[in-house]
């Protein structure tokens, strides 16, 4: 610790300089201390520039790659712009590409206008790397008349056939009068308009559809049976030769598998159950193989990257972590930030079906295709063009999407685009610490090395080098400790010498990444760094030049004393007087900066206040201390408590985020929050705060006791009223709604909905109002359904909108039928966006999709936030 004297001298300085000073957290009995080996000789990898990609653009992002992909493109037809929802909306033909992609208006009938849109935006975006989606299920949608009955499936006048090859001259017009539509002419129009892909504004790749397994499913009026092995490899290697007549350098992504069934059999595809399944370990060994065959007949490579989508399916806390995820659910969290071991750690088992031991040697899933490349069809590249972890929003989604980007970069993935919404902003956080670390450009390494940590489950480390010069060294780390600070002791073997670092990173208490404390004492290649729970930093090392003569730091002017007339250029310098300084001589706290601080430092060497220099300053920061009051001594069930921490304190500085643990796997954020207890029962809530240094506090905890309520105290309970609730029925489907006590949730009352369907019809059972949910919240609601219904889909949903309902927000809770149980209570949760505008109006309800004919009963009960 410095002296007082010298404590006063510096305060001026210290703060406007702020974290220009390496600030020490305080050690605590509970932090835990990691070993982390980089071996800069080791494991030299290049780091493909594309795997830093998306699917949909989030605002802030910094990315390499983008792709127009997904569902949505199946049954898109390239000459007026109609696409197909498939089973996720109605199998509905229309407009919504052209909306959701943002055409111009005017150019919405021009063809191809929303692939071109895409990839202007892209061409904007000084983004090198567009894949598009081009049609090989067999039809595209002719119009955009909405919903396609089953009776219009294809072939109808509702499609149009798909073509690979046009055999016949090209038109930059399509005739839109025929009955097909070309692959090979759509790829023709886009050359035409950009240049081939090896030119500097060219498409550069194109997809074979979207999740072929999945087709039958999906787009059952477009494909109604399940795909099969030979009729996959066959429209690949057809639409590959088509592409590449037109445009050989354009690069071809298959199968666009969906998942790890997917992988394993082509969704049992009915060829690989009836005798594929006996030659080969899974159908990508199949795939491959006769892939390699195909491009071997034809002369040319038919398959340049092989394109899988990984969506999670480990679970904790009794939730899966995507899809409809509870981000206030800590086991789900927790098992969010172990979930990206899966795709590289042999030894780690998620919870989850694909952790079964006998998928054990389809795992770890990168390392495992790269082997059956390797094997089958050498040469070929791998991408991950749909990935989600979950939680966008929330710190853990940040630091999972910080993992996987550096174990892509470690295990030569090509191309990856995340798939998510577009308000994320913790997944932008985790791909800008490696595209846009500082705000202005940098980016991580792209050379790979070797880098591990003592212990996976609480932390992650990557790194890498600039090409072929490792001057400067790159590393990431994620501290994954969910309450506490870590101690990350780093060690270096590398032919260069590191002499200091700068930090950036983020955290729970923001996704905003921030310069942090930076790396001023390493010795022979060694230093220890400290995060604070739940962090991601990217640490850039800067190694000493020993080709130059050593630097006598304070001796500025190189005349072999350190005294005034240095500190006079110093204050020169700061003060804007001089041009230019030699940093290494003035930067006398060694933090790659020279400042007033250093200025200050100079004269407290000179005037004997310190006693040597380089001045390593050790400001060691104090806890905070945690506290908190709970509003209610004896509450019940579903019953709003106010925990209010307020009067928490740091001694030093100034409190900028508060974590619950409420005690029943849930958790929450901020100064005074609201909780509810949905059973009765003993809890321990404990509150840990940090303050604006990055220090955790000790866990403050109090017990609460909560008993059971009588009746139901839901926001909406329904007990003996609708509570102005209606019902409204769409497309021939009728609904009569009644109160009752013979079926409820909780309590003696529920809403009754006797249902009268039509196939393609609707109903709502629904609210209208002045805006009641606020930001943040999560909304379960509760649904009673009957067996052998004619129900496709039902959704909770909340949907924030103006008077004139010319603006809409749609947040809804989706269930599909075939996956909720049957004759029993059905819960569906939803979190509305922490950006919710409150100033507009509400409309809360539960939707209802019918696919027949048929008379039933639902019931709703229990809404609640």
């Amino acid at each position: 610790m410095m002296n007082k004297k010298l404590a006063a001298f510096l305060l001026a300085f210290q703060m406007v300089v702020g974290s220009a000073v390496s600030n020490v957290l305080p050690v605590s009995a509970a932090q835990a201390s990691v070993d982390v080996s980089i071996d800069t000789q080791a494991n030299r990898l290049p780091i493909s520039p594309y795997i830093y990609g998306v699917n949909q653009d989030l605002p802030g992002q910094t990315v390499t790659a983008r792709r127009l992909g997904g569902n949505r493109t199946t049954a898109y037809n390239w000459e007026n712009n109609a696409s197909n929802a498939g089973s996720d909306y109605i199998h509905s033909s229309d407009n919504y590409l052209v909306e959701y992609i943002g055409v111009p208006r005017e150019d919405s009938e021009k063809p191809g206008a929303v692939a071109t849109t895409f990839h202007d935006q892209s061409l904007a975006q000084n983004v090198p790397y567009t894949l598009l989606t081009l049609q090989a299920a067999g039809y595209v949608s002719a119009d955009k008349y909405g919903e396609v009955k089953p009776k219009d499936a294809a072939p109808s006048e509702r499609w149009k056939e798909v073509k690979f090859a046009k055999n016949a001259p090209f038109s930059l017009t399509p005739d839109l009068t025929d009955d097909y539509v070309y692959m090979d002419e759509f790829v023709n129009f886009l050359v035409n308009k950009y240049g081939s892909a090896s030119s500097p504004t060219g498409v550069k790749g194109y997809s074979v559809d979207n999740e072929p397994a999945l087709w039958a499913h999906t787009h059952s009026r477009v494909h109604p049976d399940p795909v099969t092995c030979e009729e996959l490899v066959e429209k690949t290697a057809e639409l590959s030769k088509a592409v590449k007549n037109v445009d050989p350098d354009a690069e071809i992504f298959g199968p666009a598998l969906y998942g790890f069934a997917a992988y394993l059999s082509l969704q049992s595809a009915p060829d690989w159950e009836a005798g594929l399944k006996d030659n080969y370990d899974w159908f990508v060994d199949y795939y491959l193989e006769k892939m390699k065959e195909k491009s071997d007949e034809a002369g040319m490579r038919l398959l340049d990257v092989f394109d899988i989508h990984y969506y999670p399916e480990a679970r904790g806390g009794g939730s899966r972590i995507t899809f409809g995820e509870d981000s206030s659910n800590i086991e789900c969290n927790k098992a969010r930030l172990q979930a990206p071991r899966t795709l590289w750690q042999g030894s780690y088992r998620e919870d989850s079906w694909i952790a079964e031991p006998w998928f054990d040697s389809f795992r770890p899933i990168l390392p495992r295709i790269q082997e059956s490349i390797n094997k089958y069809y050498p040469g070929t590249k791998l991408a991950i063009t749909e990935y989600d972890f979950g939680a966008g929003n929330h710190i853990t989604g940040g630091i999972a999407q910080a993992d996987v980007l550096g174990i892509f970069g470690e295990n030569n993935v090509y191309l990856a685009t995340y798939w998510g919404d577009r308000n994320k902003d913790y997944i932008v956080a985790g791909i800008n610490l490696y595209t846009n670390y500082d705000g202005k450009g940098s980016k991580y390494g792209d050379i790979s090395v070797k880098a591990s940590v003592s212990n996976d489950e609480l932390a992650s480390a990557y790194a890498s080098v600039e090409e072929a010069d490792d001057g400067k060294l790159h590393i990431i780390l994620l501290n994954k400790n969910y309450d506490n600070s870590t101690i990350f002791n780093i060690s270096i073997n590398s032919d260069k010498q590191y002499k200091s670092g700068k930090a950036w990173g983020f955290d729970r208490a923001s996704s905003q990444i921030t310069q942090r404390p930076a790396v001023t004492r390493i010795s022979n290649n060694k230093f220890t760094y400290t995060l604070p729970a739940l962090s991601a930093y990217h640490i850039v090392l800067d190694a000493a030049d020993t080709t130059e003569p050593e630097v006598l730091v304070g001796d500025v002017n190189k005349d072999g004393d350190i005294n005034v007339i240095d500190y006079a250029l110093m204050k020169k310098y700061v003060l804007g007087m001089l041009d230019e300084i030699d940093v290494a001589a003035a930067d006398i706290n060694v933090d790659g900066e020279v400042n007033s601080i250093d200025c200050s430092l100079m004269k407290a060497y000179l005037l004997g206040m310190i006693k040597e220099i380089p001045y390593y300053e050790e400001t060691e920061n104090e806890e905070p201390v945690a506290s908190f009051t709970i509003s209610n001594s004896e509450p019940v069930t579903d019953e709003d408590i106010i925990f209010d921490a307020s009067d928490s304190t740091d001694p030093d500085g100034n409190i900028v985020y508060y974590a619950w643990d409420f005690g029943d796997g849930s958790e929450g954020k901020g100064k005074t929050v609201k909780h509810k207890y949905a059973k009765p029962g003993t809890y321990t809530v404990k509150l840990i705060v940090t303050d604006d240094k990055y220090a955790n506090s000790s866990p403050a905890t109090k017990t609460i006791t909560v008993t059971q309520a009588t009746g139901d105290n839901s926001e909406f309970g329904f007990e003996g009223t609708t509570q102005g609730f209606i019902v409204s029925g769409e497309k021939g489907t009728t609904a009569t709604l009644s109160v009752t006590s013979e079926n409820t949730f909780k309590g003696n009352g529920a809403l009754k909905i006797d249902v009268v369907s039509a196939d393609g019809g609707m109903f709502d059972v629904k609210l209208d109002g002045p805006s009641i949910v606020p930001p943040g919240s999560k909304v379960t609601f509760r649904v009673w359904i009957p067996s052998n219904a004619p129900l496709s889909e039902i959704q909770g949903y909340v949907m924030p909108h103006d008077p004139s309902w010319s603006k809409i927000i749609w947040n809804g809770a989706w269930g599909g039928y075939e996956y909720m149980k049957k004759d029993a209570w059905n819960e569906l949760t939803l979190i509305m966006p922490e950006d919710t505008d409150m100033s507009l109006m509400q409309q809360i309800g539960v939707q209802f999709k019918t696919n027949d004919a048929a008379e039933f009963t639902v019931y709703v009960d229990s809404i609640d936030w």
